[in-house]
This record gives C-alpha cells, sequence and structure tokens, in this order.
C-alpha cells in the first residue's frame, strides 16, 4: 500500500474530538467573563440609581436582586435552582468529552447553557442573589445577560433535536433473554436519495457489503415498511435501521506461528501460508488465520465482518500464498475496503497457468456466478442476471513447455476469479 494512501488513525479523532472540547469550553469561558463584567459594572454604576432608561417606552436598565431562578421564577427553592446547574453543567463536561457525534448545534448550545448557568450559580453563591438588570417593558420579567444564553442555548438544543440531528439512537430489547438490537433513526433530507447510498453516507463504520446486508434481511424500514436498496426517497421519510448486537467472538485462538511482515497500531500484513484456510467455515473451525490473529492481536482485530472474520479485509484461496492486511480496528477497516473499492490498493498476483498465451499482456473480464448444478463451484455466466463482473489483468513474466508464469493485477475481488 502506497504511503500516500494512508489514513487518520481513530486516536487522532478522538484527539480533534477532545480539542474540539476544549474551544467549546474557552468559548463559554469568554461568555462568563463577559457576563461577570456586566453584573460588576451593573453592581457598581446601575445598582445607585435603582433604573436608567435606554430607549424610551421599550427598554430599560432596572438594578433587581432575583432570589430565584431565570425570570425570577423558582424564588422559594433557591437550592434546587443550584443543584440543578450544578448536576446540569457536568453532565454537559461529560457529554462534550464522552460523546463523539456532535454538531455545530450541540456544541454551541453546551457553551451558551454552560455560560449561563455558571454565571448565575457565582452570583448566588457570592451575593445570595442574581444580579438582574435588563427590563423590556413589554415583558414583565427582569433578566441578565446570563438569562440570555440560557434562553438561546434551550432554543438551539429544541431547534437541533426536532430538525438537525442526524440520528436517533437507541437500545431495544426483544423481551426477556432474547438479543439486545440497536437502533438508528436517520432522516432524509433530499429527494430522490437511494437508501443503500444514504445509509452508506450515515453508517461510517460499516462496510457498503454489510449496509447492503442489512437492507436484504429486512432490518431497514421506513413507515413500518422494509425498503430495498434502490428505493427512492423523499424529504421527511424517517429510515428506521435495526443493528443487531456484535455477538461474542465464538472462533477459539490458537498458537500458529504467523509470518508478520508489518505492523502498526492500525493493521498488520501477514504472508500467509500455503494450505491454510483464511477464517473458519464449515469443515474449517479450526486451524485458520483467523485463529492464528486471535492469538496474535487478542482483541485488537476489527468486528465489522462478523465473529467469524474478524480483522479480514480480503481473502485469499486455501491453496494460494501470499500477504494480506488485517485491520485492528473498524475505523482502518473501513478505510481498506475503500482503497480497495476506488483501486487505490493493488493486489498482485503470481501463477503458472497451463497452455501457451500468444499476448504478452491483456484482461480477462467475463461474469462470474455459481454454477447452476454444483453449487459450490463459480463458472463463468455471461448470460445469467446473478453472475457479477470479474476483471483480471494478466502479463507473462515466462514461458515454458506447455505452462506460462503470469503476474496477475485483479481489478474486482470475486470469489475464485484467477482459477476460473
Amino acid at each position: 500500500m502506497k504511503k500516500e494512501n494512508t489514513f487518520t488513525l481513530k486516536t487522532e479523532n478522538k484527539n480533534r474530538n477532545t480539542a474540539t472540547a476544549v474551544v467549546v469550553l474557552a468559548v463559554a469561558a469568554v461568555l462568563l467573563a463577559i457576563d461577570q463584567m456586566l453584573k460588576y459594572f451593573v453592581l457598581r454604576d446601575l445598582r445607585p440609581v435603582g433604573t436608567v432608561t435606554v430607549i424610551p417606552g421599550l427598554l430599560e436598565l432596572t438594578y433587581v436582586e432575583n432570589t430565584g431562578a431565570a425570570f425570577g421564577l423558582f424564588k422559594q427553592v433557591m437550592w434546587l435552582v443550584v443543584a440543578v446547574t450544578v448536576v446540569a453543567t457536568v453532565a454537559i463536561i461529560v457529554l462534550l468529552f464522552r460523546y463523539k457525534r456532535h454538531s455545530f448545534f450541540s456544541y454551541t448550545t453546551a457553551a451558551l447553557l454552560m455560560a449561563g448557568g455558571i454565571g448565575n450559580l457565582i452570583d448566588r453563591i457570592a451575593h445570595g442573589f442574581v444580579v438582574d438588570y435588563i427590563h423590556v417593558l413589554f415583558f414583565d420579567y427582569v433578566f441578565n445577560f446570563a438569562d440570555c444564553c440560557i434562553t438561546v442555548g434551550a432554543v438551539l438544543f429544541v431547534i437541533h433535536v426536532l430538525f438537525f440531528h442526524p440520528r436517533g439512537e437507541r437500545d431495544t430489547s426483544q423481551g426477556a433473554g432474547k438479543q439486545m438490537s440497536r437502533q438508528l433513526l436517520i432522516p432524509v433530507e433530499e429527494a430522490g436519495q437511494r437508501v443503500d447510498k444514504l445509509l452508506s453516507a450515515a453508517l461510517e463504520d460499516m462496510t457498503r457489503s454489510a449496509v447492503q446486508n442489512l437492507i436484504e434481511n429486512g432490518c431497514v424500514t421506513c413507515g413500518g415498511k422494509a425498503l430495498s436498496k434502490s428505493a427512492k426517497l423523499k424529504p421527511g421519510d424517517q429510515i428506521l435501521v435495526e443493528l443487531p448486537e456484535v455477538r461474542p467472538l465464538e472462533v477459539r485462538p490458537q498458537p500458529i506461528p504467523l509470518e508478520v511482515v508489518y505492523e502498526d497500531g492500525d493493521l498488520l500484513v501477514v504472508n500467509k501460508p500455503k494450505g491454510m484456510v483464511v477464517h473458519p467455515a464449515p469443515g474449517h473451525e479450526e486451524g485458520t488465520l483467523v485463529n492464528a490473529l486471535l492469538a496474535h492481536c487478542g482483541d485488537s482485530l476489527s468486528g465489522i465482518n462478523g465473529v467469524a472474520r474478524p480483522g479480514i479485509v480480503h481473502r485469499i484461496d486455501k491453496d494460494t500464498s501470499g500477504l494480506l492486511i488485517v485491520a485492528k480496528n473498524d475505523f482502518s477497516h473501513t478505510r481498506l475496503a475503500e482503497q480497495i473499492q476506488a483501486h487505490t490498493f493493488t493486489r498482485e498476483y503470481s501463477a503458472v497457468v497451463y497452455g501457451s498465451f500468444k499476448e504478452d499482456s491483456g484482461t480477462v473480464d467475463q461474469p462470474l456466478g455459481r454454477h447452476p448444478t454444483d453449487r459450490k463451484k463459480i463458472a463463468v455466466l455471461p448470460n445469467s442476471p446473478s453472475a457479477r463482473r470479474a476483471v483480471t489483468h494478466f502479463w507473462v513474466v515466462k514461458r515454458f513447455q506447455g505452462f506460462t508464469q503470469l503476474r496477475l493485477r485483479l481489478e474486482t475481488g470475486r470469489t475464485h476469479q484467477i482459477r476460473v
């Protein structure tokens, strides 16, 4: 894999989230400083005079000592207001650093709510009351800059939840003892979007084939009806995706020697020997590359391909030897799969084949699928709608009597593509 195709590491995303959360706290601190500065001037200059008219008939600055919450509410339970403020502030800070799915709305809301809540909390602790001073004459209550922050933050939060939140997420149970599942609610914003493309963009940690499996298994619905992958959507549709919970890994680790060519925190490259099956399958439950990888990597393997194929991004046949890239986490797995799909990830093979080739190079482009009578075999099926295009480029390396050595480059990755 080329150096320029290396991907951003998962730890960098985590650091970016942390850095953004720190920026939000800094913005909240600036707003808090503005609030406290305004209150300082109010206590120094406005308290002695009581009221100053700013816009006749519309706006006044009126000094008020508020012993309740915002706009003078809950005056008799100040202790409750203090407790709610402290709990809410701590909760916002925790969510900022631990929850990854944020938007501009949620960051802005967090900064405003923290600044307003802490600003008024400082007043209650320092003075026993909140300093209010803004009086809009057609409004009965006197308020302050912190109250404005809280109000705007609350309004933005409601707008974010109702109109702009990218997905709802919750855990649901099908009953005692049954498997838990996770549901995602994805809103449709543009007309004509295909279900598979929308989900591929929304579910960033899933491969395109995994998304298509969800659709084919009826896990994607709209209005209670299962959708096909080509179904067209309209604005306002709500797509419900049910993701089965990842089952515990059932494949047993085995201390099988591995020839590791390269390894870092996100992937490793192994040289698979001839005769080793890549992942467990009927008749090959043990002694596979996956069994060896579990012993070598432990839990540090991607889970996108399910419990039987952790870390497996691409495969080669049992009787083929060669290099395989293994993903250690879902992020690297997704990025590697994207490179394979975009053909920026080169897979080359060396093979000795029967017969002589007149051409020095060429391309084999044929549709492959399951043999119509022997389902264990793959065959060229030019007239079958279920066949999938398979493209292999070849170059002659050396000619022998009755045999030819070839260098092969795969453009697609169909089962037994080279052999067929």
